[in-house]
Order: C-alpha cells, then structure tokens, then sequence
C-alpha cells in the first residue's frame, strides 16, 4: 500500500442481502480515526491479497469507526468472495486512510442516483445533505427489493425524498 495504512478490525458484520454484506471496522490500536466526508472510501487489502476501493457507508468529523458495504461479485477475482468468505468479526484488515475523489459540492438543491452496491456513497451523501437540511431527491435503482441494501434504512430516513426503482435484471 502506498498510502498510509491503518490496521482496522472488524467488530461488526451484518448481511444486508443475500450477496452484501456490511462490515464496520475501528482501529486496531484503538486511536482516532481520520475525518470521513459522504463520498469517500478506503482501498482495504482483501484476504486474498486483492486491493480493493469500499466507498463509506457513513461520514463524520470523528468517526469511531469506519463502516463499508460489499456486493460479492458472481464473477469475482477473489476480492469480494474473500471479503464475504474469510472476514468475520474479529478479523484484521489493512486498509488505507480515507480518500475522496467523489466529494459533495455546493448547489442549492441535489439529484442522488445510486445503482445496486454504488449506493453506499449515495447513502452516505444523502445523510450529510439531510444533517445540513439541504435539498435532495434520491433515485436508487435495482434489480429487486431482495438484492436492495439499505432499503428499510434509507425508506425511514428519506422516504418522501426516494424513489426506488427495480428492473428485474432488464436492461431496458
């Protein structure tokens, strides 16, 4: 890793659906962790050894951890069937410190659109602009209510600001 790195453990894991899981993580040594703002991830060093970039599910000024949702890939190279195969609660994991190439910006009002496993920065987004009283609408698209994570979350949190849409797999 390039970065600097910070030795988290996992002290929590939740199936959200049948292929996502969620997996929050502290520090290992139990110090602060950085500042996290909606839209930034982690690259965490998988199991395998595979690198891979986790948007945050949840932002703040001083986290006390850092929580990533991950869709196990059917065509995985090992980084999201390792994820989901051999990290459980009490695992460490290296990860870098944060990174944010998806930051909000300032507008007078926002569209979130979220496909499948990309909500995880939306979700994050969307909390933020609900904190600050901001204008927002969400559109969020999957292929059913069953591979939809954080649908009973993000319905109680936003519901008259969401707009679930599910394509049964349709392209078109």
């Amino acid at each position: 890793m390039t970065q600097s790195e910070i030795r988290m453990r996992v002290v929590a894991r939740r199936e959200l659906t049948p292929t996502i899981a969620e997996f929050e993580l502290e520090p290992h040594d139990g110090g602060p962790l950085p500042a996290a703002q909606a839209g930034a991830h982690l690259t965490v060093e998988t199991p395998s050894g595979a690198m891979r970039r986790y948007s945050l599910v949840r932002a703040g000024d001083a986290p006390e951890r850092y929580t990533i949702a991950v869709k196990r890939e059917a065509a995985s190279r090992g980084g999201s069937a390792s994820m989901h195969d051999a990290v459980a609660v009490g695992r460490d994991l290296r990860v870098t410190e944060v990174d944010n190439t998806f930051a909000l910006t300032d507008a007078p009002s926002y569209l979130l659109i979220a496909g499948g496993i990309g909500v995880t920065p939306i979700y994050a987004m969307a909390q933020e602009l609900a904190a600050r009283g901001k204008s927002f609408r969400i559109i969020y698209c999957t292929r059913s209510a069953a591979e939809t994570a954080y649908l009973d979350e993000m319905t109680e949190a936003f519901a008259d600001k969401l707009l679930i849409h599910h394509d049964s797999g349709d392209p078109g």
